[in-house]
């Protein structure tokens, strides 16, 4: 977050699916958490790149929109 000046590292995070194929990746270091929730689904970002997944990240009361892929194919 902010144009990567802050960092933060989590030792440990919780991974559950939903019923629908959601992934929601959930973690707490300290006084700060993150959910990262990935879906399979078309997603078009910005620059008109299509892939695969939408992902929403929420953390420090923000919530961050973006389009994501597989890095690891399985």
């Amino acid at each position: 977050t902010n144009y990567g000046q802050d960092r933060y590292e989590f030792e440990q995070a919780l991974a559950t699916a939903t019923p629908d194929g959601t992934n929601v990746h959930t973690a707490q270091q300290d006084a700060v958490s993150l959910k990262a929730t990935i879906k399979a689904a078309r997603c078009v970002d910005d620059g008109d790149v299509e892939y695969d997944q939408v992902v929403t990240v929420e953390s420090g009361g923000q919530t961050y929109h973006g389009c994501g892929t597989r890095l690891n194919a399985k």
